[in-house]
């Protein structure tokens, strides 16, 4: 039996789904902890509950645009956005000692910010990032995928390498 390429985008996208859809349950579940972390990013009482709002709303909203072929390609390119950007400012926040632990998965799987957390998220963005290229090369020749590759990994590419900035400045610059 061959392995295609159809089949490999659809297990992609289930597992991203599932895992956006795992923490924005998870973050309703435990909203406490995820507002709080939050307020240390943003410290403004009703600031940060219209923020931890709009976090879980993107969230879902993304992990059921990303079951719908027509919509895949982008919100997987949104997945891969919101997971460099969290990434990123959790980074900032432990390097600043303002943050230790995230709330991603609420308190189904409480972690800290650690290499564990930098696995995690670099495994849904490579996950993010190749049902993006996937949905869109399946409707594109072969130049306007050149073109669409460069667009779409240009930002991505600029997103990882502020991610290990990030982690490098919060690993070795106390």
């Amino acid at each position: 039996m061959r392995f295609q390429k159809s089949s490999a985008e659809n297990i992609l996208t289930l597992i991203l789904a599932g895992a956006l859809i795992l923490g924005s349950v998870s973050k309703i579940m435990a909203y406490g902890k995820f507002q709080f972390i939050v307020w240390v990013a943003v410290p403004e009482e009703l600031l940060s509950h219209m923020v931890a709002g709009v976090v879980i709303a993107s969230e879902l909203l993304i992990a059921m645009l990303i079951l719908f072929p027509r919509s895949r390609g982008w919100a997987a390119a949104a997945a891969a956005g919101m997971l460099v950007a969290y990434s990123a400012i959790a980074s900032v926040l432990k390097a600043l000692g303002r943050m230790y632990e995230c709330a991603c998965f609420g308190l189904l799987l409480p972690s800290s910010i650690d290499l564990s957390f930098y696995l995690r998220n670099g495994v849904l963005l490579v996950c993010a990032l190749t049902i993006a290229l996937l949905a869109r090369r399946a409707s594109m020749n072969s130049e306007d995928v050149r073109i669409s590759l460069l667009r779409r990994v240009r930002p991505a590419l600029l997103g990882i390498d502020a991610l290990l900035v990030g982690w490098w400045f919060a690993l070795y610059v106390r």
